[in-house]
């Protein structure tokens, strides 16, 4: 586990750094990642809906129902403002 314990010291590595990882792959060998559906829709021009779900899916799994009140407390009015801001 020295790989998790070394993204973990990167704020936000869960996500930033295999997103950093794959942006450098892509550049170099962009027709790797060319082996079926979901990957040649992740790494082509059509690919930020599918990262945005599958960013959205790897932070739900790591959610736990009894921090509910916590996170509604934090980020409750964030959401709600940019609702506000989006309906307008």
């Amino acid at each position: 586990m020295k790989i998790l314990k070394s993204i973990r010291k990167v704020p936000g590595g869960l996500l930033i750094v295999p997103m950093i990882l794959t942006a450098i792959i892509n550049t170099f060998f962009p027709n790797i990642f060319q082996i079926g559906n979901p990957t040649t829709a992740l790494f082509t021009n059509k690919s930020t809906m599918v990262l945005i779900g599958l960013m959205l899916f790897a932070s739900g799994t790591q959610f736990s129902i009894r921090n509910i009140v916590d996170v509604i407390k934090r980020a409750g009015l964030l959401c709600v403002g940019k609702l506000i801001i989006s309906y307008i």
